[in-house]
């Protein structure tokens, strides 16, 4: 009983202490503050899938691919030749009974059976190379049909909505600006440089981040291999202008692993009745 109990406080111990938390970029990959609809479609980012088609594709074939000839044909021919040459040459047929009958009848079955199931493979495989074929061109054109885009969604690429922006606005200038505001608030997440941050963020998005940022390491190093931005929502009111840009591109979280591909949205915002006052950022969403 006692050494029971010992197990379970080790257990509740081990159990008990934290894990390591993996580094992450600024937001954590999560939809925090507010959210706002865009006028553009955004694509998402695409997740690692394994392959399977090469590893199916070995498992179908080897499961449809007949039976190749092989020595058992060959013994199974001799054994009935055998056994015919047995029956007829021993002198069995000198007096014939009833079990001789059987045997002979059974080798005749034997051998109508053998070259009977010789001639079947041969169907059997122009079936299962044709079957093959036809699912091998099936599965083309149903990769070729739902294979996503570099941008990692069909639909994104062919989306060819225009935002429209008031004469005020200078989207390109705006949009040309934003990776590099982008990787500047990675570097201010990795420092925890809050006062940085607070400039760029709402208040209560600086709340969010800074809940999140406590459960992440320390000291993190984020690189942002590439970074694109896109606008894809305008929408203005008498209180105020939200701009939503879209970014995308290659991040590194850690510094020992691959890049990953992200995809996520900012919705910026700016109160129109105060004059001269910066953008800061109302919510980050990912699509």
């Amino acid at each position: 009983m006692k050494g029971f109990l010992i197990a379970c406080v080790s257990l509740m111990l081990v159990l008990g202490v934290p894990q390591q938390a993996e580094a992450k970029r600024f937001g954590g990959g999560f939809s925090l503050g507010k959210s706002f609809s865009t006028q553009k479609k955004v694509a998402p980012a695409p997740t690692k899938q394994t392959s399977t088609t090469k590893t199916d594709g070995t498992k179908s074939g080897a499961a449809t691919q007949p039976a190749k000839p092989g020595m058992g044909g060959l013994f199974g021919g001799l054994l009935a030749g055998g056994l015919l040459g047995a029956l007829i040459f021993g002198g069995v047929f000198e007096g014939v009974q009833f079990m001789d009958i059987l045997l002979i009848g059974l080798a005749i079955f034997f051998l109508m059976r053998l070259m009977g199931g010789r001639r079947e493979p041969a169907y059997a495989a122009a079936g299962s190379t044709s079957e093959r074929a036809e699912s091998t061109q099936q599965q083309y054109r149903q990769s070729t049909s739902s294979a996503p885009s570099a941008s990692g969604d069909a639909d994104f690429e062919q989306d060819t909505t225009v935002v429209e922006t008031p004469d005020w606005f200078d989207a390109d200038a705006f949009v040309a600006q934003a990776p590099q505001h982008f990787t500047q608030l990675q570097r201010a997440w990795d420092a925890q440089n809050w006062d940085e941050i607070a400039e760029y963020t709402s208040a209560e998005l600086l709340a969010q981040l800074k809940t999140n940022r406590e459960v992440l390491p320390e000291q993190q190093q984020t690189e942002v291999v590439s970074c694109m931005a896109e606008l894809v929502g305008f929408q203005q009111s008498r209180a105020g202008t939200v701009v939503s840009i879209h970014f995308h591109g290659w991040i590194r979280e850690q510094v020992e692993q691959e890049p990953t591909e992200f995809s996520e949205v900012w919705h910026l915002g700016r109160d129109a009745t105060e004059a001269g006052v910066n953008w800061i950022i109302l919510g980050i969403e990912q699509p």
